[in-house]
């Protein structure tokens, strides 16, 4: 009994420090929420209706854009972000004042403010752009790439993934963390793989497993699924999986390589899965954590 119980204290002492870190991370998770929380209520108090209501005009849609635009290009970076983070959440609240208002946000980032001609050759996509700079929130960002969603223009696209790199640069793990979260990376991805983007998206998540962003397991399960799927990508998908080595939160193993097993067992010969088993064998290993 006495060796039992010895061995009961042992891995209690083992398990408490595990238990400490999960309630570390959940405090930090919910402090930060009610940090948001409190932004977007100081947010909304200092853009309210009445501020809205300066822009709703009558008859052209587009007015309400160009009002804004003339406005946000007195404000302070600092404002800008505030504005854009009103503007989210207060679609609803502000509809009848300007119909729409996340569309009007978003055709304020996507329209340039120079002219074609002084864009001329220029490779910079954010050439002209109204929010250079301007430190966005996660959630405006999601209004932007749902917009993004509705109505698919690559180039858009773009631009708000460069937008996001730009403000993510040089950023401490934790704040990357912040202001790139898994989520948004995941929403991302999704619409890269709707819209068929293989090469971009793969360059992209290359940069972003390599700077450390927040790329969740699932996400890259979705992505190299995907391009395993893409005609003449299938050999490019099996030299992705060891991107998973260089992370210390991705681990490749059997459940997320099972798709591709499935698939090659009901098109390839037994020969050629087993030649797809030997070559995941011998190139995956653990990751850093491991």
């Amino acid at each position: 009994m006495k060796k039992v119980n010895a061995v009961d204290e042992e891995t209690k002492k083992e398990e408490v420090p595990e238990n400490e870190v999960l309630i570390e991370e959940a405090a930090v998770e919910n402090k930060q929420r009610m940090a948001s929380l409190k932004d977007i209520r100081e947010a909304k108090s200092k853009y309210d209706r009445d501020f809205f209501r300066r822009f709703a005009y009558k008859g052209s849609f587009t007015m309400p854009q160009k009002a804004l635009e003339q406005h946000v290009q007195t404000m302070s970076k600092e404002e800008i972000a505030e504005l854009t983070l009103s503007i989210v959440n207060s679609a609803y609240e502000v509809n009848d004042l300007i119909p729409n208002i996340e569309l009007v946000l978003f055709k304020m980032f996507t329209s340039p403010m120079t002219t074609k001609e002084q864009r001329r050759g220029a490779k910079d996509l954010l050439e002209g752009n109204l929010f250079r700079g301007v430190t966005l929130d996660p959630t405006v960002y999601e209004s932007l790439l749902e917009s993004i969603a509705m109505n698919p223009k690559k180039k858009h696209f773009k631009k708000i993934i460069q937008h996001i790199e730009e403000q993510c640069d040089n950023l401490p793990k934790e704040q990357l963390s912040r202001q790139m979260p898994g989520d948004l990376i995941d929403m991302i991805v999704t619409i890269g793989i709707h819209e068929k983007y293989p090469v971009y998206m793969g360059t992209t998540l290359k940069n972003w497993l390599a700077r450390g962003y927040d790329v969740q397991p699932r996400s890259f399960k979705d992505y190299f699924m995907f391009l395993e799927r893409c005609k003449g990508f299938e050999e490019d998908a099996k030299r992705y999986v060891t991107l998973a080595h260089d992370t210390d939160h991705i681990q490749v193993d059997y459940a997320m390589l099972r798709g591709i097993f499935l698939r090659s067992i009901q098109s390839k010969t037994g020969p050629e899965v087993l030649k797809l088993f030997e070559q995941f064998r011998k190139t995956i290993k653990l990751n850093k954590a491991g």
